[in-house]
């Protein structure tokens, strides 16, 4: 049994559709493939199934640069909502919320210095061992 190098319209299709519908029944329907085959392609075909993971990847990446840009509005609102709301509750979970992201944010930092602190100091020790450090 030979084994396929590239989708078939049909899988394309049904690809297209997954993105868009709620169930595997509707993006059956919607792509015009039986459910049976859909259902087939995800749990056996290691093609589609590598193709559904790479669109999967793609929505999410898509979705984080979304919220990566709507950061900056989000934060605002926050600040907004912890000034001016008359409610002691949404106050308390705004100015909450606004402190969690400002503390990930400084361990982020943190992190990140440590790890360039490291990485630094593996290379210099490299260098002194006499290894050549490959640059990717």
């Amino acid at each position: 049994m030979s084994h396929p190098t590239a989708l078939s319209p049909r899988q394309t299709r049904a690809l297209a559709a997954l993105t868009s519908c709620r169930t595997l029944q509707e993006a059956a329907k919607q792509a015009h493939v039986g459910f049976s085959s859909l259902k087939r392609w995800l749990a056996k075909d290691a093609l589609f199934r590598q193709a559904w993971r790479t669109v999967q990847a793609d929505l999410v990446d898509e979705a984080c640069a979304h919220a990566t840009r709507s950061a900056t509005a989000a934060a605002i609102v926050l600040h907004q909502i912890m000034m001016n709301s008359a409610s002691d509750g949404a106050k308390i979970a705004a100015a909450k919320a606004l402190l969690e992201v400002s503390i990930r944010t400084i361990e982020r930092t943190q992190v990140e210095g440590r790890l360039e602190s490291i990485i630094s100091t593996m290379e210099h020790l490299r260098e002194q061992a006499g290894y050549h450090v490959r640059q990717n």
